[in-house]
């Protein structure tokens, strides 16, 4: 029984949620071609221009298996990542008068989940945040403080949100004119500050230090693991936002 059900609300959505991610993005103007194939980019492991004899059979063979592995995830990478947003759901069932709670929670589970998982994809592409998702995440954000069982008043809850938008947003918008008055360009994107701003009004004002010092240092991480600061001068950041984001709102 509880297979069942955390197959109804983990796997099942957290694909549909991949596929519909993966729709979008593959009708995105100016994305690469290999986007909207399974095949990964780059020379793939055991190619035709590797040097004769390199390889015994088991390495050959571990390798093929290797290369098979990584094209079926990376085809499926949009429903791997779904599924995983996904994953911390409770899956118990609920008790007697909390079934419409139940399900309102869900709901907005799986819209903040889905809208991470579609701009951190989008953004890693394109180092662009779109307007058409960045704003009705915020717009949800303000919707979920307001439905969330909390034992606080409403107009306290929407405050809350509001404040996290506003002070999210403000702050990355300072602090990004600050760097183009020492530097003569922005250094943040205009979709990273509106990013910030919906995850204000998701998770309220109080989680902010924590969300900019976990995205910090996912950036920081990132930059040493792909060199980016050093051969592109650019990285997506939003992913970096969301993961922090995903943390503290997944955390008790």
């Amino acid at each position: 029984m509880e297979a069942a059900i955390y197959l109804l609300w983990v796997v099942l959505p957290g694909a549909v949620m991949g596929r519909w991610t993966g729709y979008i993005i593959q009708r995105a103007p100016g994305l690469p071609r290999y986007l909207s194939s399974g095949e990964l980019p780059g020379r793939a492991c055991g190619s035709e221009h590797e040097a004769p004899g390199r390889r015994g059979g088991h390495g050959k063979a571990r390798c093929a298996r290797w290369a098979a592995l990584t094209r079926g995830v990376w085809r499926h990478r949009y429903e791997a990542s779904g599924i995983l947003a996904l994953l911390p759901v409770p899956v118990g069932e609920p008790a007697d008068g909390l079934l419409a709670a139940l399900w309102i929670n869900y709901l907005f589970h799986c819209l903040f989940n889905w809208f991470l998982v579609t701009l951190s994809w989008i953004d890693y592409y394109t180092l662009r945040l779109p307007d058409r998702l960045t704003l009705p995440f915020l717009v949800c954000g303000l919707l979920n403080q307001i439905t969330r069982e909390r034992g606080i008043p409403t107009i306290c809850a929407l405050a809350d949100g509001l404040l996290g938008a506003l002070c999210g947003g403000g702050a990355l918008l300072l602090l990004n004119g600050l760097f183009r008055c020492v530097k003569g360009h922005d250094g943040i994107g205009g979709g990273d500050i509106k990013l910030l701003a919906g995850l204000g009004a998701w998770l309220g004002w109080r989680v902010l230090p924590e969300l900019c010092c976990g995205a910090a240092l996912a950036g920081l991480a990132w930059c040493w693991m792909t060199r980016c600061a050093v051969r592109h001068r650019q990285i997506a950041f939003g992913p970096c936002l969301a993961l922090a984001g995903w943390l503290i709102y997944i955390s008790p």
